[in-house]
Parts: structure tokens; sequence; C-alpha cells
């Protein structure tokens, strides 16, 4: 079954310019502990579903809040995937995995040594604007 995680993951995927520095190393969640650097992880932060502004009213989108984890062990190189992630999603309009997106909005979020030495990272957070589907849930 289609949803946003295998859609964003398919963008990912099929952008030259990240896969030349990544290949298919684009995890939802975790990475292995055997994963190449760099890497990309990526996770829902938040969905919510969109409301004609100033009702209760459904208005038929959801924006979902992704965070994005460019890894790498130096942070030249883990700002440099990070840049790539950012210009691999930012303003993309389409359709991936059958799922329809109007808009994704990328912002770049701090720098991180992560959680081991010489483990470094860059943060960006990007929204995603699809129309209101269960199955994008």
């Amino acid at each position: 079954m289609s949803d946003i995680i295998s859609a964003l993951k398919a963008i990912a995927t099929a952008n030259g310019a990240l896969t030349a520095l990544v290949g298919d190393r684009v995890h939802h969640g975790m990475a292995s502990q055997k994963s190449s650097e760099p890497y990309v992880t990526f996770m829902r932060i938040s969905d919510l579903p969109g409301r004609v502004y100033g009702t209760v009213t459904l208005s038929g989108q959801r924006t979902a809040h992704f965070q994005f984890d460019a890894w790498s062990s130096s942070m030249t190189s883990a700002k440099t995937t990070g840049a790539a992630v950012f210009n691999a999603f930012d303003d993309y309009r389409g359709t991936s995995d059958t799922i329809v997106i109007d808009k994704i909005l990328m912002e770049y979020g701090p720098e991180d040594t992560g959680e081991g030495a010489g483990e470094f990272r860059q943060i960006i957070e990007a929204w995603c604007i699809t129309d209101y589907d269960a199955r994008t849930i």
C-alpha cells in the first residue's frame, strides 16, 4: 500500500544529486549499524489535517511535518548531504508512489555532533502538504 513514507523515499532515491552522495541509503527511522556514510534518516514529527480558515471544517488537505537527518563522519560532508536533501525536496510538487503532493517546504535545522565520536549530522525540516487521504496517515 502506498503512503507518504514510501513517497518521500521514492523522491529521495530518484534524485540524482542525492543518490550520488548516499546511493539508496535513505532510511525511515533508524539506519542499520552497518550503513555506510553518508546516509539519510527521516521520521514524521506530526501530521495535521487542514482546516478551512477560522472553522473546524476539514479543507481536504493535510500537512505532515518530517525531520530529515543527513549523517556523516565529517561536518562538511553532513552539510553537503543536507544541502542535497534540501534541494531534492524543496518546492517539490507532483505524484510520488501514487501519493499526490501539493507542495513540500524545507527548512534547515541545527547542526549536531550526533551520539558518537566522529558522527555529525545536519538536520533539515520538511512540511509536506498532501490531499487528505487515509493512506497518508
